[in-house]
């Protein structure tokens, strides 16, 4: 359709056999490609043509897991990771599906789900197996880059991965996902709103890209871009948890503790009471200087797989006078160091007088954190 003149350019009808659907897809591809003209590169040409898989049972599984992680909830993430494994069981050579699988293990380690040692070597041994079927696959170079800087703290490698998958497909969204996060961890905040926004661009309708670009706004500079990407996101789901929690956040760094609170309160809810999302709630809590409601809610993590320890040094490093508690963040720090928490990649931001702290320090060059 023209969408200016409301015009048709073209139209057809296809009638094929539901295990020719791999085909179709390469055929429709070429066909509106030629059909309108469009002006393909040769790497786009040449993944228009590319399956990846010829089994088609194990294609509608990957479909299937595609779908399951778009609900970003740990039910959604154990679907995925369910059925992204069934199809690489169906057919062993389908690099597409063990990108996907690392990716998915990927989402239960950065979002806090499960411990660090239990999901990120598992995202990592799925990427470098796509990549030794296809090493031109962006997906897997973005695969393997994740677990590189989450878990290895290899900040080099992880950012080679990264170009390497933006050289192959510019337009792939993860992968400016993860580089926002890579320089957000750096403290570089105009290139992780570049990525951020790149994701959102070339991925409208993912809410977890769309969320995280929403977090990314969140300072008094971008604030009238934070109301309209809020109201966007609104429209795409309405309750989505990671709306409440964002703008949560967003009030509670402006201060405004009796507006923040219940809307982290309701992302908490609206998510399963998840992790990432009770994690919010405390910081919040700190915040406002309710220790009493953050031992509550550091209470109902203990309950779960896995209590982010960096978190929770974070959360405890933000109440009033910390630094009085000085041995037990350092402690909560240390555990987390074990742990392989990638939140201590966030070591750099932390204000003073933890900055000046020789042990603080030293912990930050055992990490590794680049200047």
């Amino acid at each position: 359709m023209d969408v200016v003149g409301q015009t048709q350019l073209w139209g057809q009808q296809y009638n094929r056999k539901l295990t020719d659907i791999l085909a179709i897809q390469t055929d429709l591809g070429r066909e509106i490609s030629n059909r309108l003209h469009l002006a393909l590169s040769g790497e786009e040409q040449s993944r228009l043509a590319r399956n990846y898989t010829e089994n088609t049972e194990a294609y509608h599984l990957y479909l299937k897991g595609l779908y399951h992680r778009q609900k970003t909830t740990e039910e959604g993430f154990n679907e995925s990771i369910k059925y992204f494994q069934q199809a690489v069981e169906l057919d062993p050579t389908y690099p597409l599906a063990y990108a996907e699988l690392a990716d998915s293990y990927a989402s239960l380690g950065y979002l806090n789900i499960l411990p660090p040692r239990e999901v990120w070597p598992k995202a990592k041994a799925a990427a470098t197996r796509a990549l030794k079927l296809d090493d031109t696959l962006a997906e897997a170079h973005a695969a393997l880059g994740a677990p590189l800087l989450f878990y290895d703290w290899d900040w080099a490698r992880a950012r080679q991965e990264f170009d390497r998958a933006v050289e192959l497909n510019p337009k792939y969204a993860i992968t400016h996902h993860w580089y926002a996060h890579y320089w957000s961890m750096i403290g570089n905040g105009e290139e992780t709103l570049k990525e951020s926004r790149l994701a959102v661009q070339f991925e409208p309708l993912d809410l977890m890209l769309n969320a995280h670009f929403l977090f990314y706004l969140t300072g008094p500079d971008n604030a009238e871009e934070f109301a309209g990407h809020s109201r966007k996101l609104r429209e795409l789901e309405p309750d989505f948890w990671a709306i409440h929690t964002t703008n949560g956040m967003s009030l509670a760094g402006r201060k405004m503790y009796e507006d923040a609170i219940p809307e982290l309160e309701k992302g908490a809810e609206s998510s399963g009471r998840m992790p990432l999302a009770l994690h919010a709630l405390l910081g919040g809590y700190a915040l406002a200087g309710k220790k009493p409601d953050v031992e509550r809610i550091e209470a109902e993590l203990k309950k779960k797989k896995y209590l982010s320890s960096g978190f929770l040094a974070n959360i405890y490093s933000r109440l009033p006078d910390s630094y009085r508690e000085k041995t037990r963040i350092l402690s909560l720090l240390e555990k987390a160091y074990e742990e392989r928490d990638a939140q201590l990649l966030s070591l750099r931001r932390w204000p003073e007088p933890w900055k000046s702290d020789p042990e603080f320090e030293s912990l930050i060059q055992r990490v590794g954190l680049p200047e």
